[in-house]
């Protein structure tokens, strides 16, 4: 009964592990910074501060889960954008496949940041476009 017991405790371990590798996670630094660039109007900012990133991508409002996770080639467990239309999300992934999310708000003009696959020695800075919502 002891080894049974050990089993179903290591099973439980393992799968929370896996879990756990998969789950994307909120950057709060870089959703507070890219909210105060958009704010101030700024046209571009250096992501150098934030690690070393292999690929970059924004998902815009009513993207599903299934969508991101087909654009990331790997699971993807943040916030969903299925029913929401007062956000969007920035997925960065880094050089070790981690991955970290910004959620951002519609404001009243959009801004766009489009996907990028980082050569971190030549680009470590996205680009922000305005264009008026109505």
């Amino acid at each position: 009964m002891k080894y049974v017991w050990l089993t179903f405790v290591m099973l439980i371990l393992t799968a929370s592990i896996f879990w756990y590798i998969g789950l994307a996670k909120q950057h709060p630094q870089l959703e507070k910074t890219i909210k105060e660039a958009v704010a101030s109007k700024e046209d571009s900012l250096s992501l150098s501060e934030y690690g070393e990133w292999k690929e970059m991508h924004t998902f815009g409002p009513y993207t599903t889960n299934e969508m991101i996770e087909e654009k990331l080639g790997r699971k993807f467990r943040g916030p969903s954008l299925a029913s929401d239309d007062l956000n969007f999300l920035l997925v960065l992934v880094d050089t070790k496949n981690s991955v970290r999310y910004a959620l951002l708000p519609r404001t009243t003009e959009d801004y766009i940041i489009t996907d990028y696959l980082f050569n971190n020695e030549e680009a470590d800075e996205i680009k922000i476009e305005y264009h008026p919502r109505w």
